[in-house]
């Protein structure tokens, strides 16, 4: 179970990150109203995918203390299938 949370922790930590770059992105761009809520979403989503790719490889590559920057610092181990 506290795999789970583990991965819960690290997939919401980039998100929440991914929100708030692009709610701050989206505020300095002009746009049609109509369009700016698809415009926060595609920053978010695209914010978010940037920031969990970099950490990750900071984790893996330099350090695993850039974990913290997910959530943890460490990365879920997953157990295989019981057949």
């Amino acid at each position: 179970m506290k795999d789970i949370w583990d991965s819960l922790v690290r997939t919401l930590i980039p998100i929440a990150v991914g929100a708030v770059l692009g709610g701050f992105t989206a505020a300095g761009i002009p746009v049609d109203p109509a369009f700016e809520p698809s415009l926060i979403a595609g920053l978010t989503a695209a914010s978010s995918a940037v920031y969990y790719a970099i950490v990750r490889l900071l984790e893996v590559y330099v350090s695993p203390k850039f974990g913290w920057l997910l959530g943890l610092a460490k990365a879920p181990v997953y157990q295989g299938a019981a057949n």
